[in-house]
């Protein structure tokens, strides 16, 4: 009876580790297309519903309006869902809510 347990704890033990490790090898990489008029100048993304906005995400650089960038939202800490919020060139903002960029392999911005 005691190997039992030890064996079954030992499954979970490698059905968790297994299951962590297909969470870090998730794909990230969203294709993120500016559909405004606007040139895109800036991109944050958040945890869903607080205001903790990364440094820019383009790093100076610029999305056209009609461009598109491929941004990786890899985190150290395995998160998959995030608030995207976009800056544009006449000042505007536009945020793209509770994202999970784990199973979305594209956001769209619009007017």
């Amino acid at each position: 009876m005691t190997y039992f347990r030890i064996t079954r704890f030992a499954a979970a033990a490698a059905l968790v580790v297994s299951f962590a490790g297909a969470a870090e090898a998730q794909d990230r990489r969203v294709r993120i297309t500016n559909g405004t008029s606007q040139s895109m100048t800036a991109l944050h993304s958040a945890r869903p519903g607080t205001n903790g906005w990364t440094p820019d995400i383009l790093a100076g650089r610029r999305v056209a309006a009609g461009g598109a960038v491929t941004v990786n939202f890899r985190n150290s800490a395995g998160r998959c869902d995030f608030d995207v919020r976009a800056v544009f060139t006449n000042g505007t903002e536009q945020v793209i809510r509770n994202i999970n960029v784990c199973e979305v392999g594209e956001m769209n911005y619009t007017e």
